[in-house]
């Protein structure tokens, strides 16, 4: 089972308020995630296997360790973790459009940090 969930804030993808990234904070989003996991590893038969693809988050100057705090998520949901592998996102097209100067200037007017690396985890049930 692939878990793909959104960065909290970081995009919106629709007005429902049951949508992961409308949670009101992050410890809205990390236990609303934790149901997820709980889910996730109740429909995964025994010796099956969870990944979660997520990063971190950065905000008013400060990196969130988002990627990490979901991992913790998942393994209180009885999940285990196998393997972190960094994933390099560096001219990923697809996801920014061609647009990679765009991002750049964006994040050095509003003092953001661009991501380069996701995580790819895996977990055993």
């Amino acid at each position: 089972m692939l878990l793909d969930p959104p960065y909290h804030d970081i995009i919106g993808f629709s007005t429902d308020a049951r949508d992961l990234s409308n949670a009101v904070d992050e410890a809205a989003f990390l236990r609303a995630f934790g149901t997820v996991a709980g889910l996730a590893a109740e429909r995964v038969r025994a010796g099956g296997h969870v990944v979660l693809v997520i990063g971190g988050a950065f905000s008013a100057g400060r990196l969130r360790p988002l990627g990490f705090h979901a991992m913790n998520e998942c393994t209180k949901a009885g999940l285990t973790l196998r393997a972190i592998n960094v994933k390099d996102i560096q001219g990923n097209v697809r996801g920014k459009g061609k647009a990679t100067n765009l991002w750049r200037y964006r994040a050095l007017k509003m003092g953001l940090y661009v991501f380069k690396h996701e995580y790819v985890m895996l977990f055993r049930r």
